[in-house]
């Protein structure tokens, strides 16, 4: 079983969505909307502050770890493991859009460091005298 069936048999057990809900999502060639933390992360939304996973099913993870030839050097030949891990999903409802993150200016950087270095100099001060 695959973890889109995984998860569509759950989403719809847990009645989440109905059968032809979900149905509609697949057949537009559309995955349902629950995603884990991560993945939402990826696509720009942040799941909102308190919220709880929606569904936790057990979904395959795979992993691929480098082969080593006779001489312990790493070979092209890839070893692939799939095995089944926990995932909390969460759905469209729970998540907003990410906020953009501006990123600060060298001099903002410069005055928020000169700000602690005083901090920690006022304090020394104060704990000397």
């Amino acid at each position: 079983m695959t973890n889109e069936q995984i998860i569509y048999n759950a989403a719809v057990s847990s009645g989440l969505f109905t059968a032809d809900a979900a149905a509609a999502f697949l057949k537009a060639g559309r995955r349902l909307p629950l995603h884990t933390y991560q993945e939402w992360r990826r696509m720009g939304y942040q799941v909102k502050a308190g919220e709880k996973a929606a569904l936790v099913v057990s979904l395959w993870r795979y992993t691929k770890s480098a082969g080593k030839d006779a001489d312990g050097n790493e070979v092209e030949a890839a070893e692939e493991h799939a095995y089944m891990a926990k995932a909390h999903l969460f759905t469209a409802g729970q998540v907003k859009k990410a906020e953009a993150v501006k990123p600060k200016t060298r001099e903002e950087i410069a005055a928020y460091n000169r700000m602690l270095a005083e901090q920690r100099k006022a304090r020394q001060v104060v704990s000397q005298g």
